[in-house]
This record gives structure tokens, sequence and C-alpha cells, in this order.
């Protein structure tokens, strides 16, 4: 044991995260697909036809409508640091369409006495066509294998069945509740708090909780680095929000 803090990521954990973003396939999982005689690579960031034929797959996995073009210029200028991974079927009636997604980026997470770079795992999605062949898995492990590779020692996701990621090593990490309170009997009995309460924009209200967030993140465990576009996504601020007044 020592009392030595946490390396704090610093500017040389950038070259980290472009190394994992820019890190070719692992073999294993390509050999694993091409058995299958299915194609994996990583998406260009640069070129928006292919990123949105991802962002189709994507949508269509979460069981999101169609994306228009708002929400794909949206998509395409907000997500070049995610590593972007499609399987495609070239014998397929559109080849050109993922029939699995997987995407990843460099976070940090905070930990007893500093942080540790993550891989932040989101858009995992396998079409109902192609399921239970096993895609999952190699995508997965192969992902899991490629960060390991460059040193980074844990991986990160939250998701909406958690049965299936067990297999892999995952575990719930952060609990979280619901409470109902009645406002007519309820009543503060903690010190008086010095901040006030204020309406502001969108704009204002998402700037602020960056601000906030980034303030109280270093000193709470568990709190994982916020990359842009969700807060953009809470508050509304993307110009492909659906009803922005809702956020307000």
């Amino acid at each position: 044991m020592t009392d030595t803090p946490l390396h704090r990521p610093d500017a040389s954990d950038l070259h980290v995260a472009s190394d994992l973003h820019d890190a070719p396939l692992d073999e294993t999982l390509r050999a694993e697909l091409d058995a299958q005689h299915l194609a994996v690579t990583r998406v260009d960031d640069t070129d928006r036809e292919p990123v949105d034929r991802w962002l189709d797959a994507v949508a269509r996995g979460f069981l999101n409508g169609e994306p228009d073009e708002k929400r794909r210029q949206a998509f395409f200028d907000r997500t070049a640091h995610r590593r972007k991974i499609g399987v495609y079927d070239p014998t397929g009636a559109q080849p050109t369409e993922p029939v699995a997604t997987f995407a990843s980026w460099l976070a940090e997470l905070t930990v007893p006495g500093g942080a540790l770079p993550v891989t932040a795992i989101s858009s995992v999605t396998v079409s109902p066509t192609h399921r239970r062949r096993g895609i999952l898995r190699s995508l997965m492990a192969g992902e899991l294998r490629t960060a390991a590779e460059r040193d980074v020692p844990a991986a990160v996701l939250t998701v909406s069945e958690s049965s299936i990621y067990g297999r892999f090593g995952f575990a719930p990490a952060v609990p979280s509740t619901s409470w109902t309170l009645d406002v007519r009997r309820a009543g503060w009995i903690g010190p008086v708090a010095p901040g006030r309460v204020d309406f502001v924009s969108r704009e204002r209200g998402r700037e602020l909780a960056e601000e906030l967030h980034e303030r109280i993140r270093p000193t709470s465990v568990g709190e994982v680095g916020m990359p842009g576009g969700h807060l953009d996504r809470f508050f509304g601020t993307r110009p492909d929000a659906e009803n922005p007044a809702l956020h307000r």
C-alpha cells in the first residue's frame, strides 16, 4: 500500500486517446468474423456516408426513428472522438450498412486518490438478422484486448440489459434509486444553503452544468468525464433537438 496519489491524466494521455481511437483492429476479432464471411472495420470519422450508415444501424438497434439530416450532421460534427466499429455482411441487401455496431472512447474515471483512464463503451448493437452468432462476444473481446494492449486499465458502460455483460467481466459499479417526495409534508432540515435559484437559458444551463460537473467530478469517486455531446443532448442545445422546449 502506498500513499502516492494516482496519476492524474495530462497531455500525455491525449496520445493514449489518439492511439486507442486509431488502433488497428484486433486480429482475432477479424479472423472470427471472417470465418462467418463478415467484414469488420473502423468507420472513417471524416466521411459522412459511412458514418450515416453506421448511425442508421445504431438507430435501428435502439428502436429509434430514422435520423433526419439535422441529426446526421450533428452526430457527424460531435462524435469524431468515438472509435466507431462496424460489422458488415457483403452478401446482404444493404452491404454498406452495418449489421453490428460498437463505439468507445477514452474517458477519465475518478477513483480514491486520483483518476484512471478508462475505455467508455457505447452504441453496442447487433441486428436481429445476425444474432446468436457470437458477433457481440467477438466485438467486445476484441476491443477490450485492443484497449488492454494500450495500457487502458478498465472499461465502463451503461446498459439496459445488464445480464449480457457479466461474461466480459463487467459488474454493477454505481447504484441508483428513485424517490417520491410529498412536498406538502417534506421540509429542509439541513444547514442554510448559500446558493440561490434562478431561471436561465438552455445554453447557460448547459454551460453551468459543465462547469459544475468538472468541479465536482475530480473529488467524487465513480464519476466519469462527460463528453460535450451528452450535455448538448441533456439540455436540448444540439441543432437536432426534437423539442428543445422540453428542456427548459
